[in-house]
């Protein structure tokens, strides 16, 4: 988490000296990554995305969770319950 005051430079640490620094040691094409003195722990990773506030799409729907796919798990976890109750359905309809 990182936080601060509005303009104090939280989205340039994020988006350009740490992704950008841990996206080019992974191999990644990152033209000019922010100057930093070392970024360590990059070999833990296997790949590293940026997600933001932005839509995804322009459905109401699009948010970050649906894009790194976190309600799978939530979709999941209903179905479990429901299939338990002995009713038939598909992770779709929680769609």
């Amino acid at each position: 988490m990182v936080t601060g005051v509005s303009g104090s430079g939280k989205s340039t640490l994020v988006h350009d000296v740490i992704y950008g620094n841990i996206a080019k040691n992974l191999g990644g094409a990152v033209s000019n990554p922010g100057k930093c003195d070392s970024i360590t722990g990059e070999v833990y990773l296997d790949s590293i995305e940026i997600v933001d506030q932005s839509p995804i799409r322009k459905s109401p729907r699009s948010n970050p969770a649906s894009y790194v796919k976190a309600f799978e798990h939530i979709r999941e976890a209903f179905l479990q319950h429901i299939r338990q109750n002995k009713r038939i359905f598909t992770r779709l309809l929680f769609i």
